[in-house]
């Protein structure tokens, strides 16, 4: 390039900007104004941080008799640490914090109660964003079923735009950085304790299913709850297209959940009396030496049991020692089987108490069936087909999603031999009251915006530039062969400016 093409090049470069001075500050001022706007609806949150060691024992050496010894868990072929993040990260735990925290409710409330003018504007953005799709589905007579929040505030607290949780391994060590982010500061910290608290847990009742006898039989429970959920999805869809995809109405669906609550809770007072009855027989059958063993949840719920098994437990430790020292016929001897006796007629007029108070609540609920399903039989029979139909899919669904996370966790033990881990706190999760939030950083924003807006506004008079069809100058001709004798300039100012230049 010669030196009359360079002041050809930089004429022609401050001709456009110093034409194009309007369009360069307008643009410039909307890209700021974008990018702060982009800012403000940014949900600002709170960082909670915390340190975690993750302390897993080296293996003891191997017995030289193993046939003494009880099975060890299978040998790691992961780090320990990365272990610990994928439970801290997985579906199970994100579940877990979702529902102790209403994560969910908070997720619907944003979404269809939107109270603040930030949330206000992102549902505006996002439903005029999904306006066509919706427009299409409801031409097309596309069925929207009802949205999952529990799965959807899970999903943003693993992988959303902004995950709640964030947990790295410090590099070449078994220390693990959990990060959780929240909506407030208190919110932040108490997420972060509990899910410390709730891995901590998981470590402790996971420690004894590393084998691999229990995981073949979850992978088996989850296989035969997804082909009867292929079923029950199959049939639902039948009952649908052959009754032109008709919906059962709310009370429909509310007095068929009710019906099948009732039966669940039926079937388990059945069950608990038939284990009371069973206990009082054996109980009644018992001699005096046989010991009273507690078989039953309503049992070991109930403080007047609670207090006569201790009674009981206490006296026949008594006898025991008594009979090592003294003879049967000794006094304290028969006092003490006498006490004994006392308290297990105690125990069976309770146990008989207990049963007849469940005879009782089975019967109230076999009326309250009887009356449930009564009502049903009044509505219309294919709404209530159709309500039951979507509730085993329901059912089935949540039996599946259980049993994988249950599934995943165990995996992960055996995989990682993580029953023998310890997670340690070195720095717990605080939050510091007087501190602003982590993010969104007005100054970041700012920051971001001038980077962004000066190559947008200076670049934009260049792009209209080179699209504009009015021939700018020689050049443009000369590229479509059209020779040029000469430039006639366009001056302002009439005879006086003719005179100015000599002409």
């Amino acid at each position: 390039m010669n030196l009359v093409d360079k002041e050809a090049f930089l004429h022609n470069f401050f001709y456009v900007l110093c034409r194009r001075k309007i369009l360069i500050l307008v643009t410039f001022l909307l890209t700021l104004a974008m990018v702060f706007f982009a800012g403000f609806l940014l949900t600002p949150t709170w960082e909670a941080e915390a340190l975690l060691l993750v302390d897993a024992p080296t293996r003891a050496n191997p017995s030289p008799f193993p046939g003494l010894m009880s099975p060890q868990p299978p040998a790691s072929t992961d780090d320990p640490a990365q272990s610990v993040v994928a439970l801290l990260t997985g579906k199970s735990m994100a579940y877990e914090m979702v529902k102790r925290f209403g994560l969910d409710e908070r997720k619907r409330l944003k979404t269809q109660e939107p109270d603040t003018l930030r949330d206000k504007a992102k549902m505006a953005i996002i439903h005029l964003m999904l306006a066509p799709v919706t427009l299409m589905q409801k031409i097309q007579g596309v069925e929207i079923g009802p949205v999952d929040w529990v799965d959807k505030a899970a999903d943003d607290f693993r992988k959303g735009l902004f995950p709640w949780v964030d947990a790295k391994v410090n590099t070449e060590t078994q220390v693990v950085d959990l990060k959780i982010n929240g909506e407030t500061a208190e919110l932040a910290q108490a997420v972060a304790l509990a899910l410390i608290e709730q891995a901590q847990k998981a470590l402790s009742d996971l420690s004894a299913q590393y084998n691999g006898s229990t995981r073949d039989a979850y992978r088996r429970q989850l296989t035969e709850n997804e082909s009867r959920l292929q079923t029950a999805q199959a049939a639902l869809r039948s009952f649908k297209e052959a009754n032109h995809g008709i919906l059962p109405s709310d009370e429909v669906m509310l007095k068929t959940a009710k019906l099948n609550e009732l039966v669940a809770i039926q079937n388990r007072s059945k069950s608990e009396l038939e284990v009371l009855q069973a206990q009082i027989a054996s109980l009644t059958a018992a001699t005096d030496d046989a010991p009273f063993l507690i078989a039953s949840s309503v049992i070991e719920a109930n403080t007047v049991m609670q207090d006569l098994s201790a009674r009981l437990h206490s006296q026949e430790v008594a006898l025991a020692a008594m009979l090592t020292e003294r003879t049967e016929q000794h006094p304290d001897v028969i006092n003490a089987r006498t006490e004994i006796r006392q308290l297990k007629s105690e125990l069976q007029v309770e146990l008989v108490r207990l049963g007849k108070a469940r005879e009782s609540d089975i019967s109230r609920g076999d009326a309250e069936l009887r009356l449930l399903e009564q009502d049903l039989q009044q509505l219309p029979a294919k709404e209530a087909e159709a309500a039951r139909l979507t509730l085993q899919v329901q059912i089935y669904q949540q039996l599946c999603l259980s049993v994988q996370s249950r599934l995943e966790e165990m995996d992960v033990l055996a995989r990682s031999g993580i029953a023998e881990m310890r997670i340690k706190v070195l720095d717990a999760p605080v939050v510091s009251q007087t501190s602003d939030s982590d993010f969104p950083s007005m100054l970041i924003v700012a920051i971001v915006a001038l980077v962004f807006a000066f190559p947008v506004s200076v670049g934009l008079p260049f792009f209209v530039e080179y699209w504009r069809d009015p021939i700018k100058g020689p050049l443009d001709l000369e590229l479509q062969q059209v020779p040029v004798i000469g430039v006639i300039p366009t001056l302002e100012g009439g005879e006086a400016g003719l005179r100015n230049v000599g002409l």
